[in-house]
């Protein structure tokens, strides 16, 4: 047998999440046996990293600590300052590429070689110069998971993605802005979905907690990271406008992040605290998903939409904002519904469905039938 194609995935973390779920799917259906997989993380103890496969290499990324980049032995002290200050304040350049140089002095040699390396986390952008710099005779990847205008991504980030050897966007809509900011990216940008295990996923739906309060109304869904582009103030809001409609209805939002504080203070401030329930955020989320009666996705910016991929794989009907790439998952009347991102069209959407059950159930025969496709693992590699 033939040397292994060893690859590296550089990641911040393996926290719950979208793209997280998405990584680790696709890791648990590659053949072991032909490749050889590192992943590295800037953080460790993220809820999805103990269902990493046994097989893959957990390495932490190596970097400058403030309390030994005086006495590393390949440290210059101007540049391993700067380099630890530009990691302790990485949200302050998070924006600004310039700081390149002084990235990459915050991290540490890599001394094993490998064939690919993936920065699989394009949201947090100084793992850029450690990619770049650390891994020099590997072929390089960058996973582009945002949408473009609403990422953090500027002239000086878009010209280091030129020193990548491909990227991939996780929908059409994602390429399109890239290539459309860029023409030049045109020939190393391919479209590469978020990897799904559909026999998994109708597995997982059986196995696991779902909802405890014995609600007898009817149960909404939103499944996601709670931040300001996922939407959930419109939800919020949408909710309450159904409740003082007189409609029988209890919304859950199934995620954890940023603004939960907020949004958990927006719920109290429309007296919603016993219809709208924030769960906090669920390694599985797919006995939810098969249980609720209606799934809705407000989003103000979605790169493609796993879990809406996720509810349709359970047969629910699904209510999206028109952003982004959803309109690639959700087909007008088919398979769902897409509406504009706001609170009146969201709740006009949510009310006709509840009013019109036979329409959903409708609805609910054609999802059915839709077949879904797997990505190929092997287009990693060329």
């Amino acid at each position: 047998m033939g040397s292994k194609t060893k690859i590296a995935f550089v990641l911040t973390w393996m926290s719950i999440g979208g793209q997280e779920r998405a990584l680790l799917e696709m890791l648990k259906h590659i053949d072991f046996n032909k490749i050889d997989v590192t992943l590295y993380l800037y953080d460790r103890g993220g809820g999805f990293e103990n269902q990493v496969p046994s097989e893959v290499h957990l390495k932490t990324i190596p970097r400058v600590q403030f309390s030994s980049f005086f006495s590393h032995p390949i440290c210059v002290v101007k540049r391993y300052v700067i380099g630890g200050l530009a990691i302790a304040l990485g949200k302050c350049f998070h924006k600004n590429a310039r700081n390149y140089k002084y990235f990459s002095n915050a991290f540490l040699p890599i001394k094993e070689k490998f064939d690919y390396v993936i920065l699989y986390d394009s949201f947090f952008l100084t793992k850029i110069p450690f990619v770049l710099t650390k891994f020099k005779e590997s072929k390089k990847v960058f996973w582009l998971h945002g949408e473009v205008k609403n990422h953090f991504i500027n002239s000086d980030i878009i010209r280091h993605l030129y020193e990548f050897d491909k990227i991939f966007a996780v929908s059409s809509v994602v390429a399109k802005q890239l290539v459309d900011v860029r023409p030049e990216l045109k020939d190393k940008t391919e479209v590469f979905y978020n990897y799904m295990d559909v026999k998994s996923i109708k597995e997982k739906s059986y196995n696991g907690e779902s909802f405890q309060d014995h609600y007898n109304g009817q149960r909404i869904l939103t499944v996601g990271r709670i931040s300001a582009e996922k939407g959930q103030d419109l939800a919020v809001l949408a909710c309450k406008k159904l409740i003082d409609a007189g409609y029988n209805i209890r919304w859950y939002a199934c995620g954890a992040g940023d603004i939960f504080e907020n949004i958990k203070q927006l719920i109290i401030d429309n007296n919603l605290e016993n219809d709208f329930i924030l769960m906090g955020a669920k390694e599985n989320p797919y006995p939810y998903m098969k249980d609720c009666d209606l799934y809705v996705q407000p989003s103000k910016s979605e790169s493609w939409g796993l879990s809406v991929q996720e509810a349709l794989i359970l047969g629910k009907p699904v209510i999206v904002t028109n952003v982004g790439g959803l309109h690639e998952v959700v087909e007008y009347g088919k398979n769902g519904y897409i509406v504009d991102k706001s609170v009146d069209a969201i709740y006009e959407k949510v009310k006709w469905c509840l009013d019109n059950p036979q329409q959903v159930q409708k609805l609910c025969e054609n999802i059915k039938n839709i077949e879904f496709k797997q990505e190929d693992i092997n287009r990693l590699f060329f």
